[in-house]
């Protein structure tokens, strides 16, 4: 189900007017219907039907590091734990940094263009 400290949902592009006229038409009866909307997530809406939190203490589908940078970001106090556990050295980076050593910008052009770069980012 997730917590508050997970990702909301992303409400760009959505007319909010739409959605509250669509609950006011047909969720007015619902106690607290007014914190339903594009702003609320059903995590939002639990923790305010219902008393107190039941927080998962083990996460079983991140890799170790993952849940370590969400521990380190989050849940210091009361780290996830990650179930799923394997050798180092097995994740290669997303971003390397390399060298060019010819490389240069041609700033004559409008936009600044560095070819050697490119080159080697291609091989």
């Amino acid at each position: 189900m997730g917590d508050d400290k997970q990702i909301s949902p992303d409400t760009v592009g959505l007319d909010r007017s739409d959605v509250d006229a669509l609950r006011d038409q047909f969720l007015k009866d619902i106690p607290h219907s007014d914190a339903i909307g594009i702003e609320h997530s059903f995590f939002d809406q639990a923790k305010i039907r219902y008393r107190g939190e039941i927080r998962l203490k083990e996460h079983f589908r991140c890799m170790p590091e993952i849940i370590q940078f969400s521990n380190n970001l989050c849940y210091s106090s009361d780290p996830l734990i990650p179930l799923r556990q394997y050798g180092g050295g097995r994740i290669t980076p997303v971003v390397k940094t390399t060298y060019v050593s010819e490389g240069y910008v041609d700033d004559k052009s409008t936009r600044p263009v560095n070819i050697p770069e490119a080159e080697a980012i291609l091989h």
